[in-house]
């Protein structure tokens, strides 16, 4: 749509997996204060491990959940 690209209201971002993508800017600037960084979403269990250790789960129990589906280790990438 011309009238969005004149007004600004899309912005090229370099994702770390999915290379360019445009996205919506944020909608609000504000004349004080910072905004925060935009993030990209994170890949389907790319910090379940870690979130799994911080709430007290042991490495057996988070192995043995990998292993039977329950979570996935977003970290390792699937061989095809």
């Amino acid at each position: 749509d011309p009238h969005l690209k004149d007004i600004g209201f899309f912005e090229l971002k370099d994702h770390p997996t999915e290379g360019r993508t445009r996205s919506m800017r944020l909608p609000n600037k504000w004349s004080c204060g910072t905004r925060r960084e935009w993030n990209p979403a994170p890949k389907l269990g790319q910090h379940s491990v870690e979130i799994l250790r911080e709430v007290g789960y042991a490495e057996t129990e988070i192995d043995a959940m990998i292993r039977n589906g329950t979570t996935v280790d977003g970290r390792i990438k699937k061989q095809r």
